[in-house]
């Protein structure tokens, strides 16, 4: 199983692992547009017609590409005005009438990937890590200072690194050591 923040979240990894199934991977992502709204993993995709269903049931069709951040992605809009849907609110805010859509070329696997996070696998998953890798990171920032490195290079960078998953080791086994006693192992019989 692998597991990741959301910072290794991109069109190349995702298409990685769409080839690599075994992996069984997650990866976290930002929540997508604003919160209490629906996102794109609540609009359903139909290949056969290029268009998206809403939560209400409605079709957004295909009207151009637009560019968002620099990468292009495919624009969809409703075919019918948005303004008297019992959904509105929850859909969209301000006043254009209509719900669209920008759908970034990896679209369908960020949604997949989310939809997978919403499993209970993928919230366990998750809480497992936050639980265990978080609190490692926390440490390193809080109690020994780390926050940004001291040193230039790649190299140098990693080394510091090194030397704080020492010493945060090196804490655990103490505290291990108070909690449960040490008795030293016996020493080996020479021949």
């Amino acid at each position: 199983m692998l597991v990741a923040d959301c910072g290794y979240h991109s069109a190349e990894a995702l298409e990685y692992l769409e080839t690599k199934p075994e992996l069984n991977a997650y990866i976290k992502q930002q929540p997508s547009g604003t919160p209490g709204l629906y996102g794109h993993e609540d609009f359903e995709y139909d290949e056969q017609t290029d268009t998206y269903e809403c939560p209400a049931g409605k079709r957004l069709v295909f009207k151009g590409l637009k560019t968002l951040d620099d990468r292009p992605g495919r624009r969809y809009r409703a075919e019918h005005t948005c303004a008297n849907c019992e959904r509105r609110e929850r859909c969209f805010k301000g006043k254009n009438p209509y719900r669209q859509l920008v759908v970034q070329p990896h679209g369908q696997l960020t949604v997949a990937m989310r939809r997978r996070l919403k499993t209970d696998e993928g919230r366990q998953v998750l809480q497992t890590r936050s639980a265990t890798v978080e609190r490692t990171f926390g440490t390193i920032k809080a109690q020994l200072g780390l926050r940004q490195y001291l040193t230039r290079g790649l190299k140098n960078a990693q080394t510091q690194f090194c030397l704080a998953a020492i010493a945060v080791n090196v804490r655990k086994l103490a505290a291990w050591i108070q909690e449960n006693g040490w008795t030293p192992a016996p020493a080996a019989a020479s021949g």
